[in-house]
């Protein structure tokens, strides 16, 4: 399945004053906007390395064909709805519980279809399923992932000079204990 951000989340993750607590600038207001970069990045990096999202976000997947499947990201919290494409090329909604089914506890949401249908004749792209996935707000969020957010951000503070020549993010960048605690609060699996 190929899966696509449809909106950038509303707000920081984790609230900027405490973040600023942990960086030891309160009162300090001039980097807001330089630290709040880092805090959405360091976000973006954690889904990436753990299929964790940390801020509720909407996507949407598309897939070929019919077929049972995970969305490979936690927590996702609505599937939104399911769409098909008929064979006249019109866009369809399936009707939950009745054409599929959607499990939401354990690692991922899992989607099962009762009914399926004849898809227009175009090999890819033919289902659309929208969804929400990440936390619901930042008191959700595990304290250590938590943890590995403050330790990246404050290291990307502390080394902004790489950042800011054109280096880009990458896992060697990271903390080794925040990688630690990424590697133990890791969803991601070979699929």
């Amino acid at each position: 399945m190929k899966i696509v951000k449809t909106q950038k989340p509303v707000g920081l993750v984790y609230p900027l004053s405490k973040v600023k607590e942990h960086l030891r600038n309160t009162g300090y207001d001039e980097e807001n906007g330089l630290v709040s970069i880092y805090i959405s990045a360091a976000a973006d990096f954690i889904a990436k390395h753990t299929w964790v999202n940390l801020q509720s976000t909407n996507y949407v997947g598309y897939m070929d064909s019919f077929k049972n499947f995970d969305i490979n990201m936690y927590p996702v919290t609505e599937i939104t709805s399911i769409k098909y494409y008929d064979v006249n090329g019109t866009l369809q909604t399936m009707s939950e519980n009745t054409d599929y089914y959607v499990s939401l506890n354990g690692d991922f949401a899992e989607v099962q279809f009762e009914n399926t249908f004849t898809l227009r004749d175009r090999p890819f792209d033919n289902i659309e399923i929208t969804f929400k996935a990440g936390y619901l707000n930042w008191f959700a969020i595990p304290d250590d992932l938590v943890n590995a957010l403050m330790l990246i951000v404050a290291d990307s503070t502390e080394m902004r000079q790489s950042f800011s020549q054109g280096m880009t993010f990458t896992k060697s960048d990271v903390p080794m204990g925040a990688l630690s605690i990424l590697n133990n609060n890791s969803k991601r699996r070979f699929v």
